[in-house]
């Protein structure tokens, strides 16, 4: 019963998960706490609900993995409010974080840094720490 109340809860973003799987052609890596993970080529790391898509080239073990887990935990706390809270600003985030790393030429790890003070991704990170 609990972990249908938690699907009902995430239900928006689960259904953009599913969507996004079958969209992109994600491959099953594994599940971590009843958190499915999948390879999509294209996507460096998203989370909606209880599904992790993560780029094909990054090791499933790696701190990325963590981070995405940490949206997880944000997605079963905010519930319906997740896509709004978190996922449209993470995402709306990321978007100017590579468009100004094209323009101003910023280093990599210059640009890692600042992505990761937002709060979207300081409080995944938080949550999993």
């Amino acid at each position: 019963m609990r972990k249908f109340l938690i699907r009902i809860h995430q239900l928006p973003q689960i259904l953009l998960g599913k969507w996004a799987v079958r969209h992109y052609g994600g491959i099953y890596i594994h599940s971590i706490k009843d958190i499915d993970v999948y390879k999509v080529k294209g996507i460096d790391g998203m989370s909606l609900g209880n599904v992790i898509l993560i780029d094909p080239d990054v090791y499933e073990g790696t701190w990325l993995i963590k981070h995405e887990y940490g949206h997880t935990i944000q997605s079963r706390i905010l519930g319906w409010l997740y896509i709004p809270v978190i996922f449209i600003p993470s995402f709306l985030w990321y978007q100017l974080i590579c468009w100004l790393e094209r323009i101003l030429k910023w280093e990599q790890s210059y640009s890692t840094g600042i992505y990761y003070k937002f709060y979207t991704e300081s409080w995944a990170n938080r949550l999993v720490k």
